[in-house]
């Protein structure tokens, strides 16, 4: 980006400012009449909701004393006596809220007619237990219906004159919206059109130094931690290069310094390990007598803890490695790949009596073949370990091409995993049974995750509890463009 660019951006950039300034001026007003006009509209529908629901609490309080006086039975008061609180509280708060003249003036009407009306229900609920006559209770409930009309009226009345006033603030909400959708677009539309005028000069320029650093980025997220930007001048962009070549070289620094600490970790930390594994040994072999059937009993369990903690820094060393090791990728044959793996685990799959088939051919694919051959020995051996107790596993590895990309699948009949599950297994240290049951350090599936993404690759698993797991890892073809 040239010094001659950043100032035709820079005096683009106030003129889009002054416009949008002037735009944000005009719709300043229309905001606050919009916040305005929602806020009276927002209590209009409360009080509309407050004036039905004492309409509804006055209906049953009626409808509850006719029951009572058809049946008799003192159940059917207890929306009456429900009423007898809730209709002085909502009149109590339509008082505080209705503020213009005329609605006060009907709240008043109301707050009397309610009044009346339950009186007459208060004086007919309670006529049949002070044995007053039938024709009392007729004459009282004749009087709370006419009460119960007027009020009614005087509810249908502030109702119609809330709508009102909603319906008119409603209106000038949209009017105040219209204007403020008509002030965003036109700032829309300057903006738009500045950006494309810019856009034409500065894309020409720009294009070629952000291709060297989006392949630069590329090439050093593949672990290419020597390969350096070339961009030179004095511009910002040549700046961001200069940046990611600093950065570059901490990072490399650093990687140096992290194959230095798992150095130490693989020797140092290592050796105190099989001290312990050795003379654990030692104690076992010659003075197992001397130790008796606790002291054994420890002994042996010093022994499995430190041959775990060595699996363990073994597991996470190698998962370091993936993540530090320059990996440079080429077309390596799966075919080949699966059979050596195989190979080597000879033992342990005629150990286990497992019956592995290989659905041939198979693809080449574009990997890194140790960390490919990783992959796979951590899949086949979590297919070997995961089976039912008494059960002999079965493995089946295939894999499908489809679209430049290549999918490959280690199956098997094992004890499976519970979908809600299908993402936790492959982060590190996640387990989902313990060690006494399934022995592992709950790395192997984060190595394969980690080892597929640094070949570009991704790897998942379909899976059900108890019924087999699918786990699968895809790669590009072999033969597809880098």
């Amino acid at each position: 980006m040239r010094p001659s660019i950043i100032r035709k951006l820079s005096l683009i950039y106030l003129f889009t400012i002054i416009c949008l300034v002037l735009f944000g001026l005009a719709a300043v007003q229309n905001v606050e009449r919009l916040r305005a006009s929602t806020a009276a509209g927002a209590h209009n529908q409360a009080l509309i909701s407050q004036l039905q629901t004492l309409l509804i609490d006055l209906l049953d309080a009626e409808t509850s004393v006719r029951g009572y006086v058809a049946s008799g039975r003192e159940e059917f008061l207890a929306s009456y006596r429900t009423a007898l609180a809730a209709v002085p509280a909502a009149l109590a708060g339509l008082s505080t809220e209705i503020a213009t003249p005329a609605q006060r003036t009907r709240l008043a009407a109301l707050q009397e007619t309610t009044d009346q009306e339950l009186d007459a229900l208060r004086l007919v609920a309670e006529s049949p237990r002070a044995g007053a006559p039938a024709a009392t209770a007729v004459d009282l409930l004749r009087s709370s219906k006419s009460a119960m009309e007027r009020a009614r009226a005087l509810i249908d009345d502030m109702t119609a004159a809330e709508r009102g006033t909603f319906e008119h603030d409603q209106a000038a909400a949209l009017t105040s919206q219209r204007l403020m959708l008509e002030a965003l677009v036109g700032s829309g539309l300057v903006v738009v059109a500045l950006s494309l005028i810019v856009g034409a000069s500065v894309l020409r320029d720009l294009r070629w130094r952000l291709a060297l650093l989006a392949d630069g980025a590329r090439r050093l997220g593949e672990g290419e931690l020597a390969h350096r930007v070339a961009i030179a001048g004095r511009d910002e962009i040549s700046g961001l290069a200069r940046a990611f070549n600093r950065m570059a070289g901490r990072l490399q620094d650093s990687n140096t310094a992290l194959d230095a600490f798992a150095y130490t970790v693989s020797h140092d930390l290592r050796a105190p390990l099989r001290a312990m594994q050795g003379f654990s040994k030692a104690l076992l072999e010659d003075f197992a007598d001397q130790l008796g059937a606790t002291g054994r009993d420890y002994a042996s369990r010093v022994v499995a803890a430190a041959a775990r903690m060595d699996e363990l820094i073994q597991d996470l060393l190698a998962y370091s490695r993936l993540s530090r090791t320059d990996m440079a990728l080429g077309p390596v044959p799966l075919e080949d790949t699966v059979d050596t793996i195989l190979s080597r685990m000879q033992g342990v799959i005629g150990e286990r009596k497992a019956a592995v088939t290989v659905e041939r051919p198979l693809p080449v694919v574009r990997a890194h073949r140790a960390t490919l051959q990783q992959c796979l020995i951590n899949l086949v051996n979590n297919a070997l370990k995961f089976t039912a107790p008494g059960a002999a596993p079965e493995i089946r590895i295939r894999a499908e091409t489809r679209d430049g990309r290549v999918r490959c699948w280690i199956e098997d009949r094992g004890i499976g995993v519970a979908p809600e599950h299908h993402e936790r297994i492959f982060r590190v240290f996640e387990r989902l049974h313990g060690s006494e049951t399934y022995p592992g350090t709950g790395i192997g599936l984060a190595i394969v995750k980690k080892g597929a993404e640094r070949m570009d690759g991704q790897v998942g698993v379909e899976s059900a509890a108890g019924q087999g797991s699918r786990f699968w890892f895809e790669l590009r073809e072999g033969n597809a463009a880098a």
